[in-house]
């Protein structure tokens, strides 16, 4: 259901972006390593409870590969225990937010990848 809320919201939002939207850590990690070359403007919103690879465990990952370790890394979950979000800081994630409860939720979101986006 968060990805297709979240995609609801990028295409109601920023028609502009392309994006990619993967089913767990496993597969982004593969999808990253098919794909070596890391748009300067490339930001990467990673679930932290996605199945096969958690958020955390993707997330270092993500920076053992050389074309993305640079990329920005937003986290959200629906869990807000600071030891989790204080790790994910740690392993080079950028921006942390809140699931939201509720699909307008999803379009603040987006909001707040645009506004890291337009940061970078």
């Amino acid at each position: 259901d968060d990805a297709f809320f979240l995609e609801t919201a990028l295409k109601e939002r920023c028609h502009t972006w392309i994006y990619t939207i993967v089913r767990n850590g496993a597969e982004l990690l593969a999808f990253l390593e098919k794909n070596t070359l890391a748009s300067s403007s490339a930001l990467i919103l990673l679930d932290m409870n996605m199945p096969r690879l958690n958020g955390l465990e993707t997330l270092v990952g993500i920076r053992r590969l050389p074309a993305w370790a640079q990329v920005p890394v937003v986290g959200y979950s629906n869990s807000s225990d600071e030891k989790m979000i204080r790790a994910f800081f740690a392993a080079g994630g950028n921006h942390f937010m809140q699931k939201p409860y509720e699909f307008e939720g999803y379009g603040e979101i987006v909001m707040t990848l645009r506004d890291v986006a337009e940061a970078i």
